[in-house]
């Protein structure tokens, strides 16, 4: 059991349930399966029967759960992770676009970005081009705070981007946090 909070609602995690208040007290008409997080874009993550889908508020399956991992929809778009193990992008209208590679974490960031493992390393990835943003390659790449920079490692040595892989801090410094 547990509670989560956002700007428009509060939400009841209990027996496999989510239930959602607004914040003046009024629920919302639906209990949703294993929901996860809040609704974004008009979707919300819910599990069944150990996959992923989304629920629409109504509490229909605007996307039947079928994915073995699944993320947030940022602009119409979610990264996901098939049932054979594919990574793609998932649209508002159900369509798969297969990635190239695998994502690392599967959020956007900056409302177009991925990080995706590319054999041994780690590349940004444009979704709106379908290709990866530069040549730089990393052997990590963190998630991007809500600052909007990510730490990066090259070689032994770590420094910082921002999403249009502006380097901030060269890789310099054997430790960042």
């Amino acid at each position: 059991q547990s509670v989560d909070f956002n700007a428009e609602a509060v939400a009841f995690h209990y027996a496999g349930r989510t239930l959602f208040f607004a914040h003046d007290g009024t629920p919302y008409d639906t209990v949703f399966p294993a929901g996860v997080g809040f609704f974004e874009d008009g979707f919300l993550r819910v599990r069944e029967n150990g996959l992923w889908g989304y629920a629409l508020r109504d509490g229909s399956m605007g996307i039947p759960a079928q994915f073995a991992e699944a993320g947030d929809f940022v602009n119409g778009r979610a990264l996901v992770r098939k049932a054979d193990g594919a990574y793609a992008v998932l649209s508002r209208d159900g369509t798969l676009t297969p990635l190239p590679g695998d994502a690392a974490y599967l959020s956007i960031y900056a409302g177009d970005l991925a990080i995706l493992r590319d054999g041994g390393a780690m590349r940004l990835y444009s979704l709106s081009e379908g290709d990866y943003l530069s040549e730089m390659i990393y052997q990590e790449i963190s998630p991007y705070h809500d600052d909007g920079y990510a730490m990066v490692k090259q070689g032994n040595k770590w420094g910082i981007i921002t999403p249009k892989e502006n380097v901030s801090v060269e890789p310099q410094y054997y430790y960042l946090s």
